[in-house]
């Protein structure tokens, strides 16, 4: 029913166009990796060069190390979408399983929705999106800009307006 209700959602927005090919030429390359503290990564084109970069919030370093690897190709997507406008773009990942699903969706809906939002931003921008495997020892970078803290990374808990509220 997921998978009908996008079709009926989306192909008159979808149909014909190319989303995920396999170009010759490529614009801009970009690479992207995750690890239990969070995402990074880096874009090469002619005009950026661009690093991407952040960490999980709590719930979401509970997920899956699959949810993680594809919600971070999101997330350096919405980082960058601008520079990436118009583009064709070769993504490298050291995770098969990531290539795979953004080719072919997944039957896990919190995946699924994941690249759904992924394809309607590159509809909306032009991009032309090839995701490509590369050996881990080849993402090295994106791999150290993924296990990055931040230590001026700060919050307020909810508990703490409790606290005033009493006063």
């Amino acid at each position: 029913m997921e998978e009908l209700n996008f079709w009926v959602t989306n192909l008159d927005v979808l149909n014909c166009k190319k989303l995920f090919d396999q170009p010759q030429n490529f614009d801009a390359v970009v690479c992207s990796d995750a690890s239990e503290q969070g995402y990074g990564g880096y874009v090469i084109s002619d005009k950026d060069k661009l690093i991407c970069q952040g960490q999980w919030a709590s719930d979401e370093k509970a997920e899956s190390s699959t949810w993680q690897e594809l919600k971070a190709v999101h997330n350096m997507l919405l980082s960058v979408v601008s520079a990436l406008q118009g583009h064709k773009v070769q993504w490298h990942r050291d995770n098969q399983n990531i290539t795979r699903i953004i080719y072919s969706g997944s039957m896990k809906t919190n995946l699924q929705e994941i690249v759904e939002d992924a394809v309607h931003l590159c509809a909306k921008y032009h991009i032309v999106l090839t995701p490509v495997w590369v050996p881990r020892g080849e993402n090295q970078l994106t791999d150290y800009l993924s296990k990055l803290t931040d230590v001026d990374d700060w919050g307020i808990q909810p508990h703490i307006f409790q606290w005033v509220t009493t006063l």
